[in-house]
């Protein structure tokens, strides 16, 4: 099931029942929910009490469930061509998600756009801009690839518990690592699917 921005519209005065009532009545049987708007999140704070048995979720990288929700076993994340460009760290994020999400085996980057400005970044190492990408992939690499039990110190000095997980882009392919040294001369180079979305 799918939420997004016209599926919860009323005016501000109203209270709001549609997603609250559809989790009482549905949650139960719910293996895969997607949540596109942002404003729904007040109502996902018990998941973990609505839909035992979610599998599948799908939601901004900013608007993670307040509960922990450990029956699901993948999360897509939206919005992370955003990320890399201020203080945000790649370990934060991925602390973020395991929070909500402990037993999570599999992570998407579900954002065609991210695969493009993380591909320019990886190769185009003149951009100050790049050098900042390059680091918080870096980071989340790292972090998801790090595959033990042991708890990971962040830089805040809060620890969390991190397992191997796969870490997928928006077309289900993994992840590589972003490069140690320059290209050389190759320049840029985009598969034909980011190519042909970047000239949309």
């Amino acid at each position: 099931v799918t939420f997004g921005v016209n599926d919860i519209v009323l005016p501000i005065h109203r209270r709001d029942p549609r997603l609250p009532d559809f989790l009482e009545k549905y949650g139960l049987g719910l293996e895969e929910m997607t949540v596109l708007e942002r404003s729904h999140l007040r109502h996902l704070q018990r998941l973990d009490r609505f839909c035992p048995i979610l599998q599948t979720f799908r939601t901004h990288y900013q608007s993670l469930p307040g509960s922990s929700v450990p029956s699901v076993r993948t999360v897509g994340l939206y919005g992370l061509e955003h990320v890399g460009r201020d203080s945000e760290s790649g370990e934060s994020v991925i602390s973020d998600v395991f929070k909500a999400f402990p037993e999570v085996t599999t992570i998407q980057d579900l954002s065609w756009r991210s695969s493009v400005t993380r591909r320019r970044a990886y190769t185009n190492w003149t951009d100050p801009e790049g050098a900042k990408h390059r680091e918080f992939w870096a980071q989340v690499l790292r972090t998801v690839q790090r595959g033990h039990e042991s708890p990971i110190q962040m830089e805040s000095g809060e620890q969390f518990f991190v397992r191997e997980v796969a870490f997928l882009d928006w077309r289900g392919k993994p992840v590589e690592p972003p490069p140690t040294k320059p290209p050389g001369s190759q320049g840029v180079r985009l598969g034909p699917d980011d190519r042909l979305l970047d000239a949309l």
